[in-house]
């Protein structure tokens, strides 16, 4: 068993950001990918710690990925959507409104192999627009492009990530201070919903080949367990929001925290 007491501190990369989120590390091209909401950008680190502007304006990116071809997936406030980036740089919408509604504000992604992909829809990056959709929720946008409402959540819906074995699919609920789970089944659909754990104002999520969750929270990234047990926590001097497994040997851990992007090499590699 990984003994997590004994991994050390994070090694802060920069801090002279407004507010980072959404880190997805570039497999093909060895480079992390990282939102910075406020500033309207997204950045590219290559290690060790060389960052420059990847797009700019980012329609204020919060959470990104990649699908399954390589294409860069990003939740936009400002637009509202979800939108996929092509090879050549066109941007494609994927999902903007629900049964004819504006979505509110796309926050964060999980993709599966199949090509699905989950997203969360809160009210964080509405500002002053008068909401869409009359409720937030959780997403599943099937290979296809139907988009099917999976889940109405009151208690703002926000990360989101997928077990290994993509069984499971992992949500946190930030007001409600809540860590829920679900069955997936075979087509995407989620059944089965419970409480994982426990924890105040769970936002980004990561997940390792061992099926342990790592969620940012008010002073760290907290460590769990597939059963939901507590295994650890990694302190960070700001607040963390989300956090992503990258490197070279798919072992070191990336943590967006409001202004600053630390890393930390892990025991153990995300899946």
């Amino acid at each position: 068993m990984i003994d997590f007491s004994k991994i050390g501190q994070p090694v802060l990369i920069a801090n002279n950001f407004k507010f980072t989120e959404g880190p997805a590390w570039d497999k093909t091209r060895g480079v992390l990918l990282f939102s910075d909401i406020d500033a309207d950008r997204i950045y590219q680190l290559a290690l060790p710690n060389t960052i420059t502007i990847f797009r700019e304006p980012s329609n204020k990116s919060n959470g990104l990925a990649f699908d399954v071809n390589g294409c860069l997936l990003a939740a936009e406030y400002e637009s509202r959507s979800l939108t996929r980036t092509l090879a050549n740089g066109t941007l494609v919408t994927l999902a903007g409104n629900y049964l004819g509604k504006t979505l509110n504000s796309p926050n964060d992604l999980a993709v599966r192999a199949d090509g699905s992909i989950y997203f969360t829809d809160p009210t964080y990056g509405l500002g002053n627009r008068i909401k869409g959709v009359e409720f937030t929720g959780l997403y599943l946008l099937k290979p296809s492009g139907e988009l099917v409402l999976e889940g109405k959540f009151d208690q703002s819906p926000n990360g989101v990530a997928l077990s290994p074995d993509q069984n499971t699919l992992y949500l946190a609920l930030t007001t409600g201070n809540k860590i829920r789970a679900f069955d997936v089944s075979k087509d995407g659909t989620i059944t089965n919903e419970r409480t994982l754990a426990d924890m105040q104002q769970p936002d980004g999520m990561a997940v390792d080949v061992e099926g342990n969750i790592y969620v940012a929270g008010l002073d760290g990234i907290y460590i769990f367990s597939p059963a939901g047990n507590i295994l650890g926590k990694i302190k960070t001097n700001s607040q963390p929001t989300n956090c992503e497994f990258g490197g070279p040997e798919g072992n070191l851990l990336f943590i967006t925290a409001r202004e600053a992007l630390y890393y930390i090499e892990m025991p153990v590699a995300g899946y």
